[in-house]
Order: structure tokens, then sequence, then C-alpha cells
């Protein structure tokens, strides 16, 4: 995890999240409130995270 640096530089886990691509973001279409996948942040940390989750 040489990506992240410092962990401290979130202020929360939702920051980090965001910072690597994992936090969903909100769609609305209509009356629906939905969630798709993030294409922005940290790529290589999110294919991590991951091999990690799927090993």
């Amino acid at each position: 995890m040489g990506e992240t640096a410092a962990i401290g530089r979130f202020k929360s886990a939702a920051a980090y999240a965001r910072h690597n691509g994992t936090a969903p973001l909100p769609v609305r279409s209509s009356n629906r409130a939905r969630h798709r996948l993030s294409r922005t942040g940290n790529r290589q940390l999110n294919a991590a995270l991951h091999r990690i989750s799927i090993t």
C-alpha cells in the first residue's frame, strides 16, 4: 500500500475511499436514487484493493 503514503492525511474513511476510487457515486434518475462505480481515483491502489478482496 505504498500508494497511500500517510493514512493520517485523510480526514475520514470516506475521503480515503474517494481517493482510491472505491466510493460509489450517487446517480439520480427520475425518483430513483442509485449508485454507480467511480472511474476516478488512484487506479493502481484500486486494483490492489480488488486483488486483496478476491483472494
